[in-house]
């Protein structure tokens, strides 16, 4: 078992990670975006509503597709994915999101 600090790092890891991506993404040239985008997340489906919604005001002509399940579940579909030689997804979202508040 991961002691708290390590957790807490861990944690902090991912969170730092994911802000990266997102800011990559928000802060790229605007032009007009269009298509989709794959989320996997181990948030639940009552969680994801809010995100999606925001999403959708802020890209309208970007349709949010994800796909939810545990972590060990996404990170073993990202593995065979990557055996396969494509990863679908664009963007993760890892870890109980009560991880990124303090």
């Amino acid at each position: 078992m991961l002691n708290k600090k390590r957790k807490s790092l861990l944690c902090l890891f991912f969170t730092i990670l994911s802000l990266i991506t997102v800011l990559d993404f928000c802060f790229a040239e605007k032009e007009e975006v269009k298509g989709k985008v794959m989320l996997y997340t181990s948030m639940k489906k009552a969680q994801l509503s809010a995100l999606q919604i925001g999403f959708k005001k802020k890209y309208p002509e970007i349709e949010m597709q994800y796909y939810t399940a545990g972590t060990g579940t996404i990170m073993q579909m990202l593995t065979e994915e990557e055996r396969a030689g494509r990863i679908k997804a664009d963007l993760l979202w890892l870890g109980e999101p009560s991880c990124y508040y303090h």
